[in-house]
């Protein structure tokens, strides 16, 4: 869906034991604006920055956890340019200026948008100990 402007999801299912304290959710290789993360129906959190992970421990329960990582396009491939090789993000009225002609379809400046890899949850168990005991 080359022209698609909104979001796409990807949903996994994960068994999780209670034995682990802490969970971080890490994206392989994606494209997008933004990518929202939500575990077992709730927002976690977003993503949009290196080093492209979120600590969701908090929402992580004993038993089947279902997590959906939501990647956000833009309008880019809906809008345009088409024509030029414009600095990805930029879309100015001037890159319409002074065109004569336009590219077939399978020549478009577009942008990939989506999961190019999978997504993985790391889990750890909680390494501090009480001084005390």
């Amino acid at each position: 869906m080359p022209f698609y402007p909104d979001r796409i999801s990807y949903t996994k299912e994960f068994e999780v034991t209670g034995e682990y304290d802490n969970y971080l959710l890490k994206l392989g290789n994606w494209k997008g604006t933004i990518a929202e993360v939500i575990v077992n129906g709730n927002s976690a959190g977003v993503i949009a920055y290196p080093p492209y992970s979120l600590d969701i421990s908090d929402h992580i329960s004993t038993g089947r956890n279902t997590i959906e990582v939501k990647i956000v396009g833009s309008n880019k491939n809906l809008l345009g340019p088409f024509h030029s090789k414009a600095r990805p993000g930029l879309a100015a009225p001037g890159y319409w200026r002074g065109v004569t002609g336009y590219p077939r379809g399978d020549e478009y400046n577009i942008t990939d948008y989506g999961l190019m890899d999978d997504f993985y949850l790391f889990a750890e168990k909680n390494t501090s100990q009480d001084l005390h005991e």
